[in-house]
């Protein structure tokens, strides 16, 4: 008996003794990051080249991410690279601050380890050209899927409802698409002026003018087409927080802040396709506007509704393509 008990204990310091000598490996790095070159704000530029550094970070640890490597018509959500360096870069690591360069672009550098990722690890290869299923969003009435901005909303019901505020509501889904349809019915439920903003692939970053979203530096930027239900609409396009005329629009849409038939005073039926650099929008069974542009290639879909408004938005579809 006592022979057999040494033995396991033996077979037990074994295996422990393995588990201590197999130990994952690790890669240090130095790593330079690059901001796109283009100089707007020095807090702009040192983050885009800290992406930058960290997607490198993320490549030299084994996941393969081609697609997010050429940043020339958008610019990558520094939260995707964030999710995914906090996996592999190991505590401790250093951001060596370079500043502009003789080129004017703006360099960081970072320093320290990262934890490679093993053979057989359920890790994503190229998230930034990979198509989602349809099914990844799961419910789209799940409050889990969205991120309120500001003011407030209700979940329920399968329908999502902006609630009477003294400032305005922002709703934008908490997942970054490319080529994506949308779908919703828009109805008024309370309000004199209603305003209504579809957001097409909108993106939150910092250093912005707007005393709006999760801090007072941030802002947003992104194609939105908006409605008011006395009948009048507009396009725009939206850079570094500032929103601009969108030109060259085809289709019945003519004109901002122009009057259209095609707007309901109480329900109207949007149909949004984002396909590459073109963006179709359909109006209650109408196609309404259709104009061709790359500034956002990627990005969020997004519901605003004035204040003092009651918007409910219902039988919402957005399908990956």
């Amino acid at each position: 008996m006592i022979i057999r008990v040494l033995a396991v204990c033996f077979i037990l310091v074994l295996c422990v003794t393995d588990f201590v000598y197999t130990e994952e490996p690790f890669i240090d790095v130095l790593i330079e990051g690059y901001d796109d070159g283009v100089k707007s704000t020095v807090r702009n530029d040192r983050e885009e080249a800290l992406v930058d550094a960290k997607r490198q970070a993320i490549e030299r640890a084994g996941i393969h991410i081609s697609s997010m490597t050429q940043m020339k018509n958008f610019v990558i959500r520094k939260d995707w690279v964030e999710s995914k360096s906090k996996g592999i870069l190991l505590p401790g690591f250093q951001i060596i601050d370079k500043g502009y360069q003789a080129n004017g672009s703006y360099l960081v550098i970072l320093a320290g380890r990262i934890r490679p990722i093993l053979t057989g690890e359920s890790v994503s290869h190229d998230e930034g050209s990979k198509k989602p299923a349809q099914g990844d969003l799961g419910s789209i009435y799940n409050e889990a899927n969205w991120e309120i901005l500001l003011g407030g909303w209700e979940f329920k019901n399968n329908s999502i409802t902006s609630k009477y505020t003294s400032e305005d509501n922002y709703l934008i889904l908490k997942k970054e698409l490319k080529d994506y349809i949308m779908e919703a019915t828009i109805t008024k439920i309370r309000g004199d002026f209603c305003y209504i903003t579809i957001g097409i692939r909108q993106n939150i970053f910092e250093g912005g003018h707007e005393a709006l979203f999760r801090n007072k530096t941030s802002s947003r930027q992104g194609y939105q087409f908006g409605i008011i239900l006395d009948g009048r609409y507009n396009l725009f396009n939206g850079l570094n927080g500032l929103y601009y005329t969108i030109e060259n629009v085809k289709g019945l849409f003519k004109k901002n802040w122009e009057t259209s038939p095609l707007i309901d005073s109480i329900q109207n039926k949007v149909r949004i396709e984002a396909i590459g650099d073109i963006i179709k929008i359909s109006l209650n069974g109408k196609d309404f506007a259709e104009f061709k542009n790359n500034s956002h290639l990627y990005g969020s879909p997004m519901f605003i509704v004035s204040k003092n408004t009651v918007i409910r938005f219902t039988d919402i579809k957005i399908i990956p393509r």
